[in-house]
């Protein structure tokens, strides 16, 4: 029941779906709750961008998918660690992603690209190779066209619907653990500043400084959106209400912006003060989604600095991130903290660890 209600929309023959029970012992604490009541959720969001992964001509994709396998490594670390699977919600192309790799297997897309079939064979194990145990237990619960920025905004704000069943629960949910796997950039706020070509992650390319030594960094945080990338759009046209989009236009419904972010926190800890989010932002630029933390007017009108919120990310606001960049190792290291210990003692370790 954890199969994404998002089907693939070809009718040629997809990659078998894996359904056998993992062959690994996983030691799950069944009541893993701490005094306040309620449980930890993780939620995995692994984006890309439109123009590698995105669009129904699969011979235009490219090889290689930047977050899948990322996902389906640490799905299996939060696994092997007791973290039960009612308790991790995916959101990334998984099966979209076999599927193509699977056609290209069959030879399919051979005249249009020129890659050999052996070399998707190949691709294909070792995806599946990372996501074993996701494929095993039912494969990611969001997959296909609904690995877009609505669905990310729905799950982490609890916001429940037909198309979004399985999301964060507003009541019975003591700590908040997600990470996002992506490119990433960012664009002028206005339509006079362009977005930079190629959308794989490039360095901002304007004529502001946005260094992170530069001094004024309030009147460029004013300036500037920054967002990770996702191949489908959003349906919603209330999540870009509050974004300036001017310089991107038809291209915005496919970012999550930092500002949606910041949103999203706010109705989170509107909702519930107490309860710790730790987030960790896996992009190029994605430093420039921590920005708001640091702008005197922000901290002042939403009582940021009374958030429990800790935030990670990757690489600085103008940056690229290196593959990998902190995925790896966060999730290692949250491996060894949830064995030794039981998840709040987790949450308060990594707020520790950040003083």
């Amino acid at each position: 029941d954890n199969v994404s209600k998002h089907p693939p929309q070809s009718s040629i023959d997809e990659p078998p779906t894996m359904r056998t029970r993992s062959q690994t012992k996983q030691q799950e604490r069944p009541n893993d709750d701490d005094d306040g009541g309620g449980k930890r959720y993780f939620v995995l969001i692994g984006g890309e961008s439109r123009e590698t992964q995105g669009g129904n001509d699969r011979s235009q994709r490219e090889f290689l998918h930047t977050s899948v396998p990322f996902i389906g490594d640490a799905y299996q670390c939060l696994r092997e660690a007791g973290v039960e699977r009612q308790q991790i919600i995916t959101i990334c192309q998984l099966n979209d992603y076999r599927s193509s790799l699977y056609k290209g297997a069959q030879g399919q897309f051979v005249s249009h690209n020129g890659v050999s079939p052996q070399f998707y064979e190949k691709q294909l194990q070792e995806t599946d190779e990372h996501c074993r145990l996701l494929l095993e237990e039912g494969g990611a619960d969001y997959d296909y066209e609904a690995v877009n920025p609505d669905t990310v905004w729905n799950v982490l704000c609890g916001e429940a619907s037909q198309d979004c069943p399985k999301v964060v629960p507003q009541i019975g949910c003591s700590g908040l653990f997600f990470a996002v796997y992506s490119h990433g950039n960012s664009h002028g706020a206005t339509a006079q500043q362009s977005d930079s070509p190629g959308g794989r992650g490039a360095v901002h390319d304007d004529s502001q400084n946005l260094d992170d030594d530069d001094d004024d960094d309030e009147h460029n945080h004013q300036n500037t959106e920054w967002y990770s990338h996702f191949p489908y759009p959003a349906k919603s046209p209330k999540m870009l209400e509050f974004v300036a989009t001017d310089s991107v236009r038809d291209k915005a419904p496919y970012y999550l912006y930092s500002t949606q972010l910041r949103l999203i926190f706010h109705r989170l800890f509107s909702r519930q003060p107490q309860r710790p989010v730790v987030g960790l932002l896996n992009y190029c630029t994605s430093g420039g989604s921590l920005e708001f933390l640091r702008r005197p007017s922000v901290v002042q009108t939403f009582g940021v600095d009374n958030w429990p919120l800790f935030l990670m990310s990757s690489t600085g606001k103008s940056t690229n991130s290196l593959v990998a960049g902190l995925w790896l190792s966060i999730f290692h290291r949250l491996s060894i903290l949830l064995r030794d210990g039981n998840a709040y003692d987790t949450f308060r370790s990594l707020f520790d660890a950040a003083v």
